[in-house]
């Protein structure tokens, strides 16, 4: 692994996306300096929009995101729920991805 370079030095842009719960930041490095937004978007997001699909507890839908994100719990393929839950998720990493998308166009002013 090598070692890391000053900000001078880096020729290149180097995007960091950190998802928490509440919120996402996205950092990129870049020659001309340090460009970071925070994006009040983040995976208790994802575990709202499944908690409105199934009606379960906000608790309830949490334990069960990560079980199903883990590999934990596995959906039979005509199962409903499964259409459900990678409809869901794919509509969070839309919105997710305009955001980043946004916050690159931030960015390259």
């Amino acid at each position: 692994m090598g070692s890391p370079r000053s900000m001078a030095e880096r020729k290149e842009d180097a995007p960091l996306l950190n998802i928490g719960a509440r919120s996402s930041n996205f950092l990129c490095i870049s020659p001309d300096g340090l460009f970071i937004r925070s994006i009040a978007f983040g995976g208790n997001s994802l575990t709202q929009m499944l908690k409105d699909a199934l009606g379960k507890s906000f608790k309830a839908t949490k334990k069960f995101k990560i079980k199903v994100f883990e590999g934990e719990v596995h959906l039979a393929q005509d199962d409903p729920a499964k259409a459900m839950i990678e409809d869901t998720y794919q509509h969070f990493l839309r919105q997710l991805g305009a955001e980043i998308t946004g916050s690159v166009a931030i960015f390259r002013r």
